[in-house]
């Protein structure tokens, strides 16, 4: 199946994982539970295909990299927020300093 098609179904389920801040082996963990549920369901209990292994481990690597993709953008996000804040307390100060320095004219005049 295509990438972009595996990239979008999973987004919404990591997405929700990885601003619960799980960790990454827990966000995508679940994908590889699917080994041993199709083992149960459909084999029996029995062997999987090598090539069905291979597309699950191939869905976890893609369910990483939507996970990292949505962790840099909640650390940007998060960065933004930090820097306006700075910002912000930068300006109260500069404004109560120049408030100060008038009084200290106006009481010196």
């Amino acid at each position: 199946s295509n990438p972009e098609d595996l990239r979008e179904a999973l987004d919404l389920v990591i997405r929700v994982r990885a601003v619960q801040e799980m960790t990454p082996a827990a966000a995508v963990g679940f994908i590889f539970d699917l080994k041993s549920i199709v083992r149960e369901v459909v084999a029996d209990g029995g062997p999987i295909s090598e090539e069905f292994a291979r597309s699950i481990d191939r869905l976890a690597l893609v369910a990483f990299e939507v996970y990292m993709k949505c962790r840099e953008q909640l650390w940007s996000i998060r960065a933004e927020e930090i820097r306006n804040q700075t910002l912000g307390i930068l300006e109260r100060m500069q404004e109560w300093r120049e408030q100060r320095a008038r009084e200290s004219e106006t009481a010196s005049s």
